[in-house]
């Protein structure tokens, strides 16, 4: 003697409300063959007896089949607590389909089983990406189960196509059709702040960040998050500080933690995340090479900011008398310029237009001048190099 353990399977054609007195067994299933129009199932009100109940609706009719709860807002899905019913309605998207429905006591939990394709929670399609995890093993799509599934049509393996997803290849490569672009995120953030605690968290890939005035800042997000890379242009003449997350062991270039990186103004940088708490920038001016140097004219002796050696020409006028111009200290340089590390260097030129009067540049506190500072009726050309953490030299180099 054997025992065989089966479904009961009904097929309805019209609207009906299942009983709530077990009348129809758990695991019931219950299809549309046969239906000429569409189908609603009520289910019953949800209770103790009804606990572990569950049922399977399947489409075999090309007709909507509606699963319906008792009373509104009561039937839980897909990111909806509060849904009033699921089903598949959405024309060449229902035969094949499936939904199940199993009760906890409370509620009724609804959702469907196998493909989610043209899958409708009141009334209103859900994108099968938002609704299923999606993985790809050799460019097929496949479900949680591992069955492929047939929702993303024409994509050629590997390849990007208009309106349709991404697939992958076997190396796990996806390759954009000629002509094709890969967009990143942009948008416009506003600098804020004076610290990574405070500055405006970026959220684009592509950042334009307007109100930078020497002392606000953006911050990227955490290095291990993402694997980028930012743009972040500075669309001010002053410059902009950019902070690495606040408060999570990240650094750029191998500076300290939350310690900025400077973008000067009117330039852009690349910030790529390297490991789980390092990110590498290099800058750009925002003018192609080659580009034109703006003058800082000095008519008396005095300190030279760090902003005067940023690609500039130092110039002396006609009228002025003989200019001794003096660096920063190497600490005041090392805190304008955090962006510098060791080795790194900045070119900057000293110009006299006076025939007998002499520009003189010399280096302030832990500033080495290597060479000549003077300047008469000529240029020069100077390096700072930065030799350690706060000292420098300045090298004549022309």
């Amino acid at each position: 003697m054997s025992t065989r353990l089966e479904h009961r399977v009904l097929a309805k054609t019209a609207s009906f409300t299942i009983p709530g007195d077990r009348s129809y067994a758990p695991g019931t299933v219950i299809t549309n063959r046969g239906a000429t129009g569409s189908v609603t199932a009520t289910l019953p009100t949800p209770g103790s007896g009804l606990k572990g109940h569950w049922y399977i609706f399947w489409l075999h009719a090309n007709q909507s089949f509606i699963v319906a709860a008792p009373s509104t807002n009561t039937l839980v899905t897909i990111g909806d607590a509060t849904a009033d019913n699921v089903g598949f309605q959405i024309s060449n998207k229902k035969v094949g389909r499936a939904i199940y429905a199993e009760c906890d006591g409370t509620s009724w939990f609804a959702c469907p089983f196998g493909s989610a394709d043209g899958f409708c929670i009141d009334g209103t399609e859900v994108s099968p990406a938002a609704s299923l995890t999606l993985p790809t093993v050799n460019g097929a799509v496949l479900n949680a189960t591992g069955d492929e599934l047939d929702v993303l049509d024409d994509v050629t393996a590997g390849t990007f196509a208009a309106s349709k997803g991404m697939v992958l290849d076997a190396s796990g490569h996806g390759v954009m059709p000629d002509n094709g672009i890969l967009a990143l995120s942009r948008g416009t953030a506003a600098a804020a702040g004076s610290g990574a605690s405070d500055a405006t968290a970026l959220t684009d890939q592509i950042a334009i960040v307007t109100g930078a005035d020497n002392a606000k800042g953006v911050a990227l997000p955490a290095a291990a998050t993402t694997t980028g890379p930012f743009l972040v242009i500075n669309d001010a003449a002053a410059r902009l500080l950019v902070y690495p997350v606040n408060g999570g062991n990240d650094n750029i270039n191998g500076l300290a933690e939350d310690a900025a990186f400077t973008l000067a103004g009117g330039e852009w940088a690349l910030f790529i995340p390297t490991s789980a708490t390092q990110w590498y920038t290099a800058t750009r001016g925002a003018q192609a090479e080659p580009s034109p140097r703006a003058r800082t004219t000095v008519a008396n002796a005095g300190t030279v900011a760090a902003a005067d050696l940023r690609g500039r020409v130092l110039f002396q006028d006609a009228s002025g008398g003989n200019v001794t111009m003096t660096t920063r200290t190497g600490t005041q340089i090392a805190a304008d310029l955090p962006e510098m590390r060791v080795g790194d260097s900045i070119l900057f030129h000293v110009a006299s237009n006076h025939a007998t009067n002499t520009s003189t540049i010399s280096g302030g506190t832990d500033v080495t001048l290597v060479g000549s500072g003077a300047v008469t009726n000529t240029g020069g050309s100077f390096l700072l190099i930065k030799t350690a953490a706060t000292t420098f030299d300045l090298v004549r180099v022309g």
